[in-house]
């Protein structure tokens, strides 16, 4: 089936022009694309292990301290909860879930639904720079897929989200398209940060359980190896996220939504426009159908294009 994309838009947050030297992977020599990720890549090292999880908007709403951890195994270690994301971290970060988007965004649906009601478990991978290169760690992205199925058969009744950034993103289309369909049944939802496939489906993930998250002049989007600013605060989408894939649990998960929008609200994060449309999807019997857009106050004038696949 050919994927059409619908693409919104906000205002930009960084304005900068690309440096002529930043094209795509596809027309560089493989020496010079791996001096140059390295360089590159050793931004969002640096920015990972200088973010603090734990500081963020929702960490404290979370009420769990454990949330902010890099690294997360509730399934490795047998618990099952109404909730469980299955999350790859990007390329260089720490642990299994990294620090950058992982965390943040388990903060913002705990802060909701409880901590008490999701599990979390990361893919133990790489996470280097030649996997990144390579489409994403061939034995990561074999493992992510594997556990997929693990869940499935140790927690049948849990709302199951696979997620992933940067080349955590590349794992999940990949593990996406390695799942029976059983499997990919039993997937609720897809939820991607700055997505290195952006425009490709998730497998055969429905269309209306998959959420793509690329900023505005974030290049790892566009195809590059390229890594700036704009790829490196997606921790401002974690509400955003954490509204569609709990609207997409059914009821329990649209009550949770309309908490949650009651809360951003009291907050001054949402605007009229965005309170609406998420207060109509929380209150609708259907699955949400459109993606609810957030502007955190640290990130009130930040680009972000939320890509529907149909």
């Amino acid at each position: 089936m050919k994927a059409s994309t619908a693409t919104f838009l906000l205002t930009p947050f960084l304005a900068y022009a690309a440096p002529a030297s930043d094209t795509t992977l596809g027309r560089l020599p493989l020496a010079d694309i791996s001096l140059r990720s390295a360089e590159s890549f050793s931004r969002l090292a640096v920015a990972s292990r200088n973010f603090d999880p734990s500081k963020t908007p929702r960490a404290a709403a979370a009420a769990n301290s454990s949330l902010s951890a890099t690294s997360q195994n509730d399934i490795k270690n047998g618990v099952c909860k109404p909730m469980t994301i299955l999350f790859a971290r990007g390329t260089t970060e720490q642990g299994n879930v990294g620090s950058l988007t992982g965390p943040p965004f388990f903060q913002a649906v705990a802060a909701s639904m409880g901590g008490a009601s999701l599990a979390i478990q990361g893919v133990d991978y790489p996470a280097d720079i030649p996997g990144f290169l390579a489409g994403g760690d061939a034995a990561g992205s074999k493992s992510m897929a594997a556990t997929v199925g693990q869940i499935m058969t140790a927690c049948p009744s849990t709302n199951l989200v696979i997620s992933g950034y940067s080349q955590g993103g590349q794992l999940v289309h990949n593990a996406a398209a390695m799942l029976t369909p059983a499997q990919t049944a039993f997937v609720k939802s897809a939820v991607i940060f700055g997505d290195p496939n952006d425009g490709k489906p998730v497998g055969n993930v429905s269309a209306a359980d998959t959420l793509i998250v690329c900023h505005m002049g974030d290049l790892i989007c566009a195809g590059t190896a390229m890594v700036r600013p704009p790829h490196l605060n997606y921790s401002g989408d974690a509400v955003t996220a954490a509204a569609f894939v709990l609207a997409n649990m059914g009821a329990a998960g649209k009550a949770a939504v309309k908490a949650m929008v009651a809360q951003e609200a009291a907050d001054a994060v949402l605007n009229g426009t965005e309170r609406a449309a998420a207060i109509a999807a929380a209150q609708n019997g259907a699955k949400m159908n459109r993606t609810v857009h957030v502007s955190s106050p640290s990130y009130a004038s930040q680009p972000f294009s939320h890509h529907r696949h149909t």
